[in-house]
């Protein structure tokens, strides 16, 4: 059931960004730094402040007792007015241990400031002026949470704009109501005739506004602005802007100042050298760049990345590392069972969790320390751990919430939220190592419609999300309800990394046809591609040529090679793009694997088979033993697989992991 609640609000777009203080932006607040100072400058850093005592930001801890801070209006703020989630620009400095440093300046700017529109409780997004904001469990809510937001709150949006120009928030608080708005983002469909531009949404008109960093004449489509304006002069969709300002994330050519810059976004304009940006920042790797949680292979438009590099002669950023920031994947609440300081881990329920300096700390009890930390930590204290697990294994806190012990929210009644294994028929189902027995009183639900136990197990698969709810009792847990949420969804997941290269069968007028004995659906959208000469006479046909659905099928017969991506939806496989390719092309199939026996497992409805000549790598592609594959990584992790097709049956030769693994599993208290 769709939970969203609308509101006829004129539409806004925000979207902030901070420029350099070292000889970047006429429009930057004045800071009055010391000569040495000054000559110590080296560093830019843009990104989201994790921890405090002293400023974290992107792993580095600045220390801050000579940095002068200030917002985008040049007024000053103090380290107490900062907060976990800004997004802030630091000048400074970083010492030789690339973990420490110190800042001499400190900008914030909020991305949006202005109304919630609209709220999204199934995809956990709202509207805020217009501009799409999504939140996940990383979100930082002050003075109110995601569940608590209403249509019509005045809200300040932090965060981090991807390809599609949605925010993903890092911090959102509730604030006073407001007449002042601001509003960043891509100037689009520029007209210079009526002085109007779009702002996603949001149509601003510029006639009577004043110009910061640049000239009107310098307006042009694809430049990242700020606006700013007020409610009163929003009519019909339409915002007067008061100002218009040019924001720009790249060092000035002429700073030879900031020799380094760290900074936190989203790839875009990714090429085949695996150059790319993010925001207006040209990014170069080489050879030495190092990777954390992902490899050369893994960067990816609308990847979340944090990189630290220095500029090279031509003004570019050469990336000395790129940390891929994973999504949460395991959640864990309860009482700390003991932190090791030496080796930085914490154990909560008996689950070990490896912290480091990209780890965010926040204090949520009642004493809400602003510069809380993990040795603000003890034994016996309760905690939520959100964060995921590596391909080796091992856990890794993302965050660290303290919480009250007496947080009924929290730990009165325990959740698992898993994927499921080892099912036995109306008694029990493992989730991860964890086995959940129901018992008399165990309630079933599927889509939250009532249902009995036998049709519980019967619609139950391999591979399923299910959600557990119970209790504690005499150490341990007493099932009350167990629950299969969107059941005709279970296995979309990860649509863009999803497919298979092999031969044509059973093509169909409906524009259907088999691979592997799995069909294949397109449609208008399904985008097609030849990549082989042909002799087939369609007129302006060459190699590499975009095709019609028509075309394509007139193109195609039994046998024919195909690349296929796309998806389940509805059970059935939706291709997004189907490329005619050379009869020599590896057979392959990719995508989560399920339905797992001593010989064979399933990706979508393909059955493949494997033996003892079949070769299990991990995501370092060094060889490992099949029970070893499958129990390093669990059902539904997504997997690349290499082989042969006989007689209808595809026999592996070579299985990989995907390093785009979705291993979700969430465990609340």
């Amino acid at each position: 059931m769709l939970k969203f609640i609308s509101f006829a609000l004129a539409i806004c777009l925000s979207t902030i960004l901070i420029t350099s203080c070292g000889g970047s932006s006429s429009s930057d607040p004045e800071v009055n730094l010391t000569d040495q100072q000054v000559k110590d400058i080296n560093t830019l850093t843009d990104g989201e402040i994790t921890g405090f005592g002293s400023v974290f930001v992107n792993g580095v801890k600045y220390d801050t007792s000579n940095a002068e801070i200030s917002n985008d209006d040049g007024s000053p703020l103090n380290e107490s007015d900062l907060a976990l989630g800004m997004i802030v620009k630091i000048d400074g400095s970083i010492n030789d241990d690339g973990l420490t440093g110190v800042a001499h300046h400190i900008f914030y700017s909020a991305e949006i400031k202005g109304l919630v529109e609209a709220i999204n409780l199934d995809t956990r997004s709202l509207i805020v002026q217009g501009q799409t904001v999504l939140v996940n469990d990383l979100t930082h809510f002050d003075d109110t949470n995601f569940a608590n937001l209403m249509v019509g709150d005045f809200v300040e949006v932090n965060g981090h704009f991807n390809d599609n120009g949605d925010l993903l928030a890092t911090r959102i608080e509730k604030q006073n109501d407001s007449n002042d708005i601001t509003i960043k983002g891509l100037i689009k469909e520029l007209d210079t005739t009526n002085k109007q531009f779009m702002l996603g949404n949001l149509t601003i008109d510029y006639s009577m506004a004043s110009f910061d960093n640049f000239n009107e004449t310098d307006l042009a489509n694809n430049k990242f602005v700020k606006v700013e304006g007020k409610l009163t002069n929003l009519i019909n969709l339409t915002l007067q802007a008061d100002e218009v300002k040019l924001i720009t994330f790249k060092r000035e050519d002429d700073d030879e100042e900031h020799s380094h810059h760290h900074l936190h976004g989203f790839i875009s304009n990714l090429q085949d050298d695996n150059s790319f940006s993010i925001r207006d920042i040209n990014i170069i790797t080489n050879e030495q760049t190092r990777f954390r949680y992902g490899d050369k292979s893994s960067l990816a438009n609308d990847v979340l990345v944090k990189i630290k590099g220095h500029y090279d002669d031509n003004n570019n950023l050469v990336a000395s590392s790129i940390y891929f920031v994973q999504r949460i994947k395991v959640k864990v609440a309860g009482p700390v069972d003991a932190i090791d300081m030496t080796s930085q881990t914490i154990t909560v329920l008996g689950i070990e969790f490896n912290y480091n300096e990209y780890t965010r700390f926040n204090d949520d009890t009642e004493s809400d320390q602003h510069d809380f930390n993990i040795v603000d930590i003890s034994a016996s204290d309760y905690v939520k751990i959100k964060g995921f697990r590596n391909s080796s294994g091992d856990y890794f806190a993302t965050k660290i919430i303290k919480k009250d012990e007496n947080d009924s929210d929290d730990f009165d009644e325990p959740k698992f939220e898993g994927r499921v294994s080892n099912i036995v028929p109306y008694i029990s189902f493992d989730i991860f190592s964890f086995t959940v027995t129901i018992n008399d009183t165990t309630e079933y639900e599927i889509d939250d419609q009532h249902v009995t136990n036998e049709q519980f197990f019967n619609k139950l698969l391999d591979g399923m999300r299910v959600e557990v709810e119970g209790y504690f009792s005499n150490g341990g847990v007493v099932v009350t309800k167990v629950e299969i949420e969107e059941f005709e969804h279970q296995f979309e997941h990860h649509d863009q990394d999803r497919g298979m290269t092999g031969p044509v069968t059973n093509i169909t007028d409906n524009n259907t046809f088999d691979v592997f004995g799995q069909t294949i659906y397109t449609k208008e959208h399904t985008r097609f591609e030849n990549d082989v000469e042909t002799d087939l006479a369609i007129a302006s046909l060459t190699n590499d040529e975009t095709l019609t659905q028509a075309e394509f099928f007139q193109l195609i017969i039994d046998g024919t090679m195909v690349e296929v991506e796309g998806g389940m939806h509805m059970g059935k496989f939706v291709a997004r793009e189907v490329e005619i390719v050379d009869q020599d092309e590896e057979l392959e199939v990719k995508g989560p694997y399920h339905h797992l026996t001593e010989t064979s497992f399933d990706i979508f409805n393909i059955s493949i088979s494997y033996d003892e000549n079949t070769v299990f790598e991990n995501d370092s592609e060094e060889s490992i033993t099949s029970s070893a594959f499958f129990d390093l990584f669990p059902t539904l992790t997504n997997v690349e697989v290499e082989g042969s097709y006989e007689n209808g049956s595809f026999t592996a030769s070579e299985v990989e992991v995907d390093n785009d693994m979705d291993d979700d599993f969430e465990k609340d208290f």
